[in-house]
């Protein structure tokens, strides 16, 4: 759990673990498994642009890939659209991982008010 306590230290009284299973571990697993691929999603991403900038710059040479890209953008389809939605996307799971880790770390009771004010996901 050594990479999950580093990214978030504030954890660390709660480290021990009581059974042979807890759900905090599990989603904490899960966060350093996201963490252990983030420089290949982080480069995955700055791939897909740099490819989408080449794309537009060719597109001037190309009358029907500058219309395709013009109609993608008018749908919210081109990767502009895609890159803000996956990044709205992250935003909600950190939102979902400031919510419930709280509750899970320090055993808190999850009572009709606490689930009340959990985050939703909205366009």
């Amino acid at each position: 759990m050594d990479p999950f306590l580093e990214r978030h230290p504030e954890w660390a009284e709660y480290a021990t673990m009581e059974g042979t299973f807890e759900w905090k571990w599990y989603y904490a697993f899960q966060q350093v498994g996201d963490q252990k691929v983030e420089p290949l999603s982080v480069a995955y991403r700055d791939g897909r642009q740099k490819r989408d900038q080449l794309s537009a710059a060719f597109s001037w040479l190309s009358p029907p890939a500058k219309i395709e890209r013009v109609f993608q953008s008018l749908a919210r389809t081109d990767t502009r659209a895609a890159a803000t939605y996956e990044q709205k996307v992250r935003a909600f799971h950190a939102e979902l991982r400031d919510y419930y880790y709280p509750l899970m770390f320090t055993d808190a009771p999850f009572t009709e008010d606490a689930i009340s004010t959990r985050p939703s996901y909205s366009r």
